[in-house]
């Protein structure tokens, strides 16, 4: 049961019909019979290098479903950084109307890394296969990649179906050949070498397929990789080891998501470096300029995952959405930097007003509009 490519061009009503159909077969007891089976599910509905539409094209049809709260809340613990924040929008605004999932979401996301091995020491990662466990599961579910040719960066993912640990150990040992043999390696050390391969990608400019994300992402959090999310919102922003083999029509239309060039990234990063500066200037503590920096960072890939257009081209409108909707659950602040957010913003964007980036009316009104959703913002972050 899975909704084939949601991303691959199709107007906006054959994404809800698709999923429909999807969702006609996905009845309450499949959703609920196998943490594994629906974390499958969360995965296959939206591809991770999906357009800002058929995101919500999804999300909405969701909502409007019986079941839909246990897929969202699913998406939310599993979707790559951009989905996972709509998705956990959207599971909340069901949630607060009184849905509740199934208890199977409970063990959604819950891998931990528990072995490795490799069977080719010349194939540091391309041999290599983790596995991982879920809590409260005695199955193992093994995690694999291929690299591209020449380098050590990753190119695809795979994954196993759920097995027992002897039963899928003994399916690998029967498919080695050329006296090949599995040999243990230590999960720490596999779990290095992967993101290893992963910061290759970001440093060779090319990002593995959308598969290949979506299976990092998992592994990265079983590993409990500090900053997987941010590693993995650089991937999505990389374009295709071979565009050719992929469907991009998406990414030129709207200008972001994953294939669109990296120039936006760079210019944010610099916008945020002349940030910084400019905070230092006005004698900002250096404890303050670190979390306004990581704000304005966080408001510059917003724009470019959520929204698309031009980097600093704010609307009244999509700037309370990032503080209502998006900056509560996605911004993961420190509890005693909540307070301070929307004046970070406020500030970041009367910096942009200052340097010439925004016409300074325009930026004065948008900072405004922050510091007027601080209230909502912070009774949010604080829940």
């Amino acid at each position: 049961m899975s909704v084939e490519d949601p991303s691959g061009g199709a107007a906006a009503h054959d994404h809800a019909a698709a999923l429909r159909t999807f969702l006609a077969g996905a009845t309450l007891e499949a959703l609920d019979a196998d943490p594994a089976v629906l974390e499958q599910m969360a995965l296959e509905l939206v591809p991770p290098d999906a357009a800002p539409e058929a995101l919500d094209d999804v999300i909405a049809t969701l909502e409007q479903e019986a079941d839909g709260v246990t897929l969202l809340a699913a998406m939310a613990k599993v979707g790559v950084p951009p989905l996972a924040r709509r998705a956990a929008a959207a599971a909340d605004r069901l949630a607060q109307a009184g849905a509740e999932p199934t208890a199977a979401l409970a063990h959604v996301g819950e891998l931990r890394l528990v072995e490795a091995f490799d069977v080719d020491r010349d194939e540091p990662l391309a041999s290599l296969s983790l596995l991982c466990r879920r809590t409260g599961d005695e199955r193992v579910q093994a995690f694999a990649f291929t690299r591209a040719d020449g380098s050590e960066a990753i190119e695809d993912g795979l994954t196993s179906q759920p097995l027992d640990r002897e039963t899928l150990l003994a399916e690998v040992d029967e498919s080695l050949e050329g006296g090949l043999r599995r040999q243990p390696v230590d999960p720490a050390e596999a779990l290095e070498r992967v993101t290893r391969a992963a910061r290759s990608n970001v440093e060779l400019g090319v990002g593995p397929t959308p598969a290949g994300i979506a299976v990092l992402q998992l592994v990265l959090r079983a590993g409990e990789v500090p900053d997987a999310d941010l590693l993995v919102e650089e991937l999505l922003a990389l374009p295709l080891m071979d565009d050719d083999d992929h469907d991009h029509d998406h990414d030129h239309d709207h200008g972001h998501g994953h294939g669109h060039h990296d120039e936006d990234h760079r210019r944010n990063e610099g916008l945020v470096e002349g940030f910084e500066a400019w905070l230092a200037r006005r004698g900002d503590r250096p404890e303050a300029i670190e979390h306004a920096a990581f704000v304005a960072h966080a408001l510059g890939e917003y724009r470019l995952h959520e929204v698309g257009g031009d980097l600093v081209g704010w609307r009244g409108d999509e700037l309370r959405t990032f503080m209502t909707e998006y900056a509560p659950h996605g911004l993961e602040v420190e509890a005693d930097d909540i307070e301070a957010t929307p004046a970070a913003v406020a500030a970041y964007l009367r910096y942009l007003g200052e340097t010439g980036e925004v016409d300074p009316d325009e930026a004065r009104a948008l900072a405004d509009v922050a510091m007027d959703a601080a209230e909502d913002y912070v009774a949010a972050a604080r829940r």
